[in-house]
């Protein structure tokens, strides 16, 4: 049987105040515990101001190079569209320049055609007759027509023109007022044989004319096609933007 000691309670309210208070204090002491601050060493404090210090660093370059690379792609895409503009308005220029060109040749040769064809006009007559005369040995007649002053430096050139020609028939040289220095007709009964300057420059204009015009067609097509082309650029621009 135990010993019963003095300090033996009995009483069990005792008992219940007792162990309520323990609790409590229990409870008490965890309280502190969890609100009590925490003890951090310098060491710690260093390493936690470099370890956010490189993080800070290394978000910032981050944030620079998407900004960097945004300003760049805006950049470039700047300079695409204003290089795009230079090559048009170079291509421009350069079709205005053949344009022009060819138009500047073909006033030139015009205006300094008749000062260079001076001193030839006689001699190319003369080559005109003696190609006629290679197929004219059986016409019983021919006239040639050329401008009254070509006339008299013609006329002995003209016996010596048939006689090579083995012609038989009979030639007549006649002066036309109305022909240019370096024109001429040969005439027989059943054709002719005619040098033109006019002749000569209206296919001389036809051939410019259609020079220029095939020009402009092309430069139409160029303007299309670079139109198309920019329309699918910024197209694709809009479909990479969005």
């Amino acid at each position: 049987m135990s010993k019963y000691l003095f300090n033996t309670v009995f009483d069990d309210e005792a008992n219940l105040k007792r162990d309520a208070n323990k609790e409590e204090l229990i409870k008490e002491e965890q309280n502190r515990a969890d609100f009590e601050p925490p003890v951090y060493l310098a060491e710690d404090l260093e390493a936690a101001r470099h370890s956010a210090l490189k993080q800070g660093i290394q978000e910032g370059k981050a944030e620079a190079m998407i900004s960097i690379e945004q300003e760049m792609s805006l950049s470039l895409e700047s300079v695409s569209l204003k290089m795009n503009d230079l090559f048009s308005n170079h291509q421009k220029w350069t079709e205005v320049i053949q344009r022009d060109s060819i138009k500047l040749a073909h006033a030139i040769v015009r205006k300094l055609a008749p000062e260079l064809m001076r001193e030839t006009e006689l001699p190319q007559i003369e080559k005109t007759i003696k190609e006629a005369f290679q197929f004219l040995s059986i016409q019983p007649q021919v006239t040639i027509q050329v401008s009254e002053n070509l006339r008299e430096p013609l006329r002995d050139k003209i016996s010596l023109i048939s006689a090579n020609a083995s012609f038989n028939g009979e030639v007549t040289l006649a002066g036309d007022a109305t022909l240019p220095d370096g024109d001429c007709k040969v005439v027989w009964e059943s054709g002719a044989v005619e040098r033109s300057i006019s002749n000569t420059w209206e296919q001389i204009d036809n051939i410019v004319a259609r020079v220029l015009l095939e020009t402009d067609k092309s430069q139409v097509e160029n303007t299309n096609q670079k139109a198309v082309n920019g329309e699918q650029s910024e197209l694709k621009q809009i479909v990479k933007h969005n």
